[in-house]
């Protein structure tokens, strides 16, 4: 995967969040490989978000395989800082400008 990587504090009590910005190019994603590592964090009990909505691991590797050239996707990984888990992936839709 390639991408930057960022950290985010958010307030106190909700965590830590790492964001990614993905940014493929020459073919897109691997989506067979990006729905194996995504069914794998969903059977760890983390929930996955695309867009602000609950979503699946199946949905999402079709949404960003199918991305449009002037858009990439940013990965936010949302933490439990006092259980020192990551409970939610969140993906969202970043325009370039």
């Amino acid at each position: 995967m390639m991408g930057n990587l960022l950290y985010h504090d958010q307030q106190p009590g909700i965590g830590r969040s790492a964001y990614i910005f993905l940014s493929e190019t020459g073919g897109g994603m691997d989506r067979k490989q990006l729905f194996i590592e995504l069914k794998d964090i969903q059977g760890r009990g983390i929930t996955i978000f695309l867009e602000g909505e609950k979503s699946t691991p199946e949905n999402v590797s079709d949404r960003l395989c199918i991305q449009e050239e002037s858009s990439s996707y940013m990965r936010d990984y949302v933490y439990d800082e006092d259980k020192g888990v990551l409970t939610e992936l969140h993906f969202d839709k970043v325009k370039n400008v």
